[in-house]
C-alpha cells in the first residue's frame, strides 16, 4: 500500500467503485500490500504507489524461474511491445518468479478506465503465459544457422 498507508482519494474511490461493480463490501490489502484478484482463471495482485499515485498490477508467469531465463531475448521482444502500455517483464527478487508488471497513473481516470486497464493487463498476462517459450525456429528468436551452412560476406 502507500508509503504511509494512505490511499489517496482517487485510489480509495477506484477501489470502492471496483467493489461495488463485483458486490463487494470492499477490497482490502493483505499483508504484503496486494489486492488478489481473480480473473477468467487468471491471478493478478494490484497494489498501491503512494509516491506516483498509481496501482501496480502483476501476474505470476513461471513462478519456476528462480531467477533464470531460458531464452532472454524471447522476453526482450515481449517487453518491447508490451512498453507502450507500461506493461514489463521482472524477476521477482524474493523468489526468483518471472513476473509481468503493469502501472497505471490514477490521476484523471474513470472506473471504467481502470477496469480496461485491469482487462487489457490480464489479456497480457496470459499472451505471454501461452507465448512459445523459443520464438521462431530452433528454440530461438533469433536467426538460426545450421551447423554445416556457410556464410559469405561480400
Amino acid at each position: 500500500m502507500a508509503e504511509n498507508g494512505k490511499l489517496s482519494a482517487r485510489a480509495e474511490a477506484l477501489l470502492q467503485d471496483m467493489a461495488r461493480d463485483h458486490g463487494l463490501r470492499s477490497l482490502e490489502f493483505d499483508k504484503d500490500g496486494l489486492i488478489p484478484i481473480q480473473t477468467g482463471g487468471t491471478q493478478i495482485a494490484i497494489a498501491y504507489s503512494g509516491a506516483n499515485d498509481s496501482f501496480f498490477m502483476m501476474s505470476v508467469i513461471d513462478d519456476r524461474a528462480d531467477g533464470k531465463v531460458a531464452d532472454p531475448w524471447r522476453l526482450f521482444e515481449l517487453c518491447a511491445g508490451l512498453a507502450t502500455r507500461r506493461t514489463r517483464l521482472a524477476i521477482e527478487p524474493k523468489s526468483g518468479s518471472l513476473v509481468l508488471v503493469g502501472e497505471l497513473f490514477l490521476a484523471g481516470i474513470d472506473y471504467w478506465q481502470l477496469a480496461k486497464a485491469i482487462e487489457s493487463f490480464v489479456k497480457d498476462s496470459r499472451e505471454v503465459m501461452l507465448a512459445p517459450a523459443g520464438g521462431a525456429g530452433h528454440g530461438a528468436s533469433l536467426p538460426f544457422f545450421a551447423i554445416d551452412q556457410e556464410l559469405i560476406r561480400a
